[in-house]
């Protein structure tokens, strides 16, 4: 017979005229934790404490069983069936909230983290391959005013500038040259007559 249960109306035998059996039981949980108690103990006589999880209708199943010997050699078995996902359902579901929210963290972070190095790299790539140029005395990035824009990244800002500066007169050098050595091998100039 139930003494008591956290479900509203259930009672096994309203009028106490006969006996309830748990088995019978209209509900899911009290049938499955008493038929799994009959399954493998064989009889009601089980051990002072009992403590697994069943299946039921309702999923996996915390079950706690436990014998009270009373006087007058009366023996109740005291049963407490609880389905997980009443009492880890909002774990669980904050688990997978937690799990979703850090990868969605770990995936902004990886495209800002490729946006950030971009942003970075490509000036001094763009920076480098415009050094490269200038060794085989190309200034064409000088003409078409690259060196004129500047990365809003200090560091980068000050070396574009440096290097802007230091290709200016490297080609203003270079047009002196051209001009001294031009004027040198004219006929009556300074360095050949005498």
């Amino acid at each position: 017979m139930m003494v008591a249960s956290s479900k509203q109306e259930l009672v096994f035998n309203a009028n106490m005229t006969s006996n309830g059996k748990a088995i019978e039981a209209n509900n899911t949980l009290v049938q499955s934790a008493a038929h799994y108690l009959l399954d493998r103990f064989g009889t009601y006589d089980i051990p002072q404490n009992v403590s697994t999880t069943i299946q039921t209708g309702l999923g996996p199943t915390i079950m706690l069983a436990r014998t009270v010997d009373l006087p007058g050699g009366l023996r109740w078995i005291l049963m407490l069936t609880i389905p997980e996902d009443d009492l880890l359902g909002a774990i669980k579901e904050s688990r997978k909230k937690i799990i979703g929210t850090s990868a969605g963290v770990v995936v902004g972070t990886l495209i800002a983290a490729a946006g950030v190095t971009y942003i970075i790299t490509y000036p001094l790539r763009t920076l480098s391959r415009i050094m490269k140029e200038a060794t085989t005395f190309d200034f064409s990035a000088l003409k078409n005013g690259y060196l004129d824009a500047r990365s809003f990244i200090g560091e980068l800002s000050s070396m574009q500038e440096t290097f802007n500066e230091m290709i200016v007169n490297f080609a203003d050098a270079i047009e002196k040259s051209k001009f001294v050595n031009r004027n040198s091998r004219q006929p009556g100039s300074g360095a050949g007559a005498k």
